[in-house]
């Protein structure tokens, strides 16, 4: 097993313990304020060491951007019009979904999450963890891990389609109708993201749009 492997395996591991266990038990830390401080410095403690164990590849995917400026700024344009359009397309799905089933649209729990971090921490915190370093740890769980470990066992489509599909159900607090019919935008754009990665095999174009997003999304509240 390589450094990089046990690097990988560690990060996987402690991730699945604070936030994905958690998630699906519905466990508590107990008062609100400490509930969003692990977080916090698990995503924190995650991206920075994520950097140091991906150190390497990281600087082969930024140089291979610099040698390929041109052809990078086209990728990552085309990848933010493709986030925005299966985004947008997850949006009216979900909408769709509402009407049919007469149901009322879902209040996410991490929507929620991010509105309570909102009262208890600096703005620019939180810009900087959830919008900046917070996204890179989910690239690097659900496209870097996820998706080259399930490549191995099945197609490239399918292996799209798993990591997508546990990335939206990571922000599924209750398997309602209503919550899985919330989580289909972030279904779509992580169809997206995990496309990018297993087309360009680097993780810093999904990373880019992920962040971007993520930090518009704050910036605009």
């Amino acid at each position: 097993m390589t450094k990089e492997t046990r690097g990988l395996a560690l990060i996987a591991g402690i991730y699945f313990l604070l936030f994905v266990i958690p998630h699906f038990i519905h466990f508590s830390y107990g008062n609100q304020s400490l509930r969003m401080i692990i977080p916090l410095l698990a995503y924190i403690f995650l991206a920075l060491f994520g950097l140091y164990v991906l150190r390497y590849r990281l600087k082969e995917n930024l140089l291979w951007i610099k040698q390929h400026k041109l052809k990078s700024l086209g990728i990552t344009l085309l990848v933010f019009l493709a986030m925005t359009f299966f985004t947008i397309a997850g949006s009216f799905l979900a909408q769709l979904g509402y009407s049919f089933f007469n149901i009322d649209q879902a209040n996410l729990t991490n929507d929620t999450n991010i509105g309570s971090a909102m009262n208890l921490f600096p703005v620019p915190l939180l810009i900087l963890v959830l919008g900046v370093l917070g996204p890179f740890v989910e690239e690097i769980i659900y496209r870097y891990i996820l998706l080259n470990f399930l490549k191995k066992y099945c197609s490239a489509g399918v292996a799209i389609f798993l990591s997508s599909l546990c990335f939206a159900m990571i922000h599924v607090n209750h398997f309602t109708a209503n919550e899985l019919l919330g989580v289909l935008p972030h279904f779509m754009s992580g169809i997206v993201f995990a496309y990018t990665y297993y087309k360009t095999d680097n993780l810093l174009f999904s990373s880019a749009v992920h962040i971007f997003n993520n930090t518009s999304i704050f910036l605009l509240i």
